[in-house]
């Protein structure tokens, strides 16, 4: 792959040491620390599932091509369904690559990555890969969306996205020494995709926990939806 992946975007630290951080900021009532962990424990519940999901995309398209196999083959594929395979493939890699905050990548870059196998050198097997970088990618996702959405819950007044960047940026920077390029926009695109977040024109707003918990709750119960009594 040429060139190095720097990872100017990723957070530094753990799933719960992030939490952890967020609750001695001091911003949060004795109540609210519960709730807002809470909150933390399904969100984390609801990335995994759907990271889980992409796993299992990309075990799917590499299977085709995996050389270190050790379950038979039932269907021999044809040269276009493996090109389109290796398709979809490199579509997804790129983008687990880059929810996991490694510098972007093109399609062309990863192709060849995956063509010469120079990406998967170093593993004990190709599909260590994938476990690896859906965690890494998992726990991006869900620092982003943490942050993004305390630093809104405990806003004193609401804020744009630029002003919401440029919180989390001076907060890592000046409590804890890091500094990193904060991906705002996908944190945003998250909190909006999850309806835990308000936005009229370009001033966002966090929906408060209680309801923000339900929001959650509800996504969780219908991601399926076999039960005819509900």
């Amino acid at each position: 792959m040429s060139g190095s992946m720097k990872r100017n975007r990723f957070i530094p630290f753990r799933k719960a040491d992030l939490v952890e951080m967020c609750v001695k900021d001091l911003r949060l009532t004795e109540a609210e620390v519960k709730e807002f962990k809470e909150f933390c424990q399904i969100l984390e519940a609801l990335f995994h599932f759907e990271f889980h999901t992409r796993l299992e995309k990309l075990k799917t398209y590499y299977g085709p091509f995996n050389p270190d196999a050790d379950t038979r083959k039932v269907y021999n594929y044809s040269e276009p369904e493996k090109k389109n395979f290796q398709k979809k493939l490199v579509s997804e890699m790129t983008a687990v690559l880059n929810a996991a905050n490694f510098e972007k990548v093109t399609a062309e870059d990863l192709q060849q990555a995956l063509s010469d196998n120079l990406y998967f050198k170093n593993l004990d097997n190709n599909a260590g890969v994938f476990y690896h970088l859906i965690d890494t990618a998992e726990e991006e996702e869900f620092k982003e969306a943490v942050l993004a959405y305390y630093f809104l819950l405990t806003a004193k007044d609401p804020m744009t996205k630029k002003e919401l960047d440029h919180r989390i940026e001076n907060w890592l920077a000046e409590k804890w020494d890091c500094h990193i390029d904060f991906e705002i926009g996908d944190a945003v695109n998250k909190l909006q995709r999850l309806n835990l977040i308000q936005q009229d024109a370009e001033i966002l707003q966090s929906v408060p926990l209680s309801e923000a918990k339900q929001q959650l709750d509800t996504i969780w119960d219908n991601f399926f939806t076999y039960n005819s009594n509900k």
